[in-house]
This record gives structure tokens, C-alpha cells and sequence, in this order.
């Protein structure tokens, strides 16, 4: 997966690397023919410099009706590896997938990269975002709960530094309800109860639903819902 700027250039694919193409098909038996797939490449621009990607003949209807110039996307590629040539012909990839929402793309992997604790591509992607939107305080929810699941249950300097992401994320976003529940569930592990309950019952008055029993159950028995009423009174 790439963060790439559209430079709206595309052409045919040259024949040397064509060849090349043919051969990497034939060394892994692939069922498909290249021409089956490719036909013509797009010049993209990345941080490193811009490069010629041959991409599948079923993307390039949709690659001209949903980017401009200089559009951002996020591409999917398939990497060979590469060749002797000048810089813009240097990788020998393909483009199989693109997501022109890249935005929200990078935010879902990010997400999934968390889950299956993949930390590497997860803050990649979480630290590009929070560099494309520095005011979004999901980003930094997001890198919040990556220090709070590598903190769990007991590292209190890491569960604090999740717990100083959460106070930003609500400073830049106060009306993303989740990050209320995130910082709950932090509170609970920080043995601050009391502030746990009022974060749950800010993610309440927000509408929050991803608010887990069984994480209420836990705080009840540290600290009852009624007695924190009285406390908070």
C-alpha cells in the first residue's frame, strides 16, 4: 500500500518492460497472460520520487473518473522487484487495487493493522495521518489506543502516555464519543474510577454504543455506579 499524488500521465507499457512482465508471470505460473491484465502504466508521485506502474486494465476507467491531478490515493501494489533503469522505471510493480478515499482508507488500515498487531504498518499509517490532519483527535485516539493495548494491564507509563493521546484527541475533537469510552477504559486500568464513570457517562450523553458490558461490569465492581453518584455529588 502507497500514498501517491496523481500525475495524470499514463501510456503504454514499453516493451522491455513488458518482457520483464512476461517473465515474472512465467516464473510463478500465473493463469493470466499479461496483456490478459496489463496494458498501459501511470506515473504516480511518492516521497521518494515518481514512478512508471503498470496498472490492471479494469482500473483505469475508474482511475480517470475519480482523480484529478494532484489527487492523493491510496494504491494497492504487487512488488517483483527492480530493474537497472532510470529512476521512474526503476520498480517493477503493479497497481491492482486503488482507494480514491484515502483519507479514510489509510484511517481503516491503520484500524486493521492495530487489531492483528501489526504496530509497524499501524503507525505508519496513523503518523501519515495525524502529518495530513494534524486537528483530527481520532488520529490521535487511534495512536492513543495503540500505547494503551502495548501498556496493558499494568505498564502505567505507557498507559499514562495513552491517557495523555486521549486528553488531546477530546481537546481537538470533544464530540468523537468513542475516544470518551477509550479514555474510561484507560482511567479504569490507572485505578482512577471515578474519572473512568465520568468519561463513560460523557460517551453516554454523546451516544456512544460500542460501550462493552462486560467493561461496566468491571468498573461496577470496582467502583459501584451508585456510590460514584454520591462521590460525584
Amino acid at each position: 500500500m502507497l500514498l501517491i499524488k496523481n500525475t495524470g500521465r499514463f501510456r503504454k507499457i514499453p516493451s522491455k518492460k513488458f518482457i520483464w512482465l512476461e517473465g515474472v508471470f512465467k516464473s510463478f505460473r500465473f493463469q493470466h497472460k499479461v496483456e490478459d491484465l496489463f496494458k498501459n502504466e501511470v506515473l504516480i508521485e511518492t516521497e521518494s520520487g515518481n514512478y512508471w506502474l503498470p496498472i490492471q486494465n479494469s482500473l483505469e476507467s475508474f482511475w480517470h473518473e475519480e482523480l484529478k491531478i494532484s489527487d492523493y490515493a491510496l494504491i494497492y501494489i504487487r512488488a517483483y522487484g527492480s530493474t537497472y533503469e532510470k529512476t521512474s522505471d526503476k520498480w517493477l510493480f503493479t497497481i491492482n487495487s486503488f482507494n480514491s478515499n484515502y483519507y479514510d482508507g489509510l484511517w481503516e488500515e491503520a484500524l486493521n493493522s492495530f487489531n492483528e498487531k501489526d504496530s509497524f504498518n499501524g503507525l505508519n499509517c496513523v503518523n501519515k495521518l495525524i502529518e495530513l490532519d494534524p486537528k483530527d483527535g481520532r488520529n490521535f485516539s487511534m495512536l492513543g489506543f495503540y500505547y494503551y493495548d502495548k501498556g496493558y494491564p499494568s505498564n502505567i507509563e505507557l498507559l499514562k502516555k495513552a491517557d495523555s493521546l486521549y486528553t488531546k484527541a477530546i481537546e481537538l475533537s470533544p464530540n468523537y464519543s468513542y475516544v470518551y469510552y477509550q479514555k474510561a477504559l484507560v482511567k479504569m486500568q490507572l485505578a482512577e474510577y471515578s474519572k473512568a464513570w465520568d468519561n463513560i457517562e460523557l460517551a453516554r450523553n454523546l451516544g456512544e454504543e460500542n460501550i462493552k458490558k462486560n467493561k461496566l461490569v468491571e468498573l461496577e465492581n470496582k467502583l459501584p455506579y451508585e456510590k460514584y453518584l454520591i462521590i460525584k455529588d
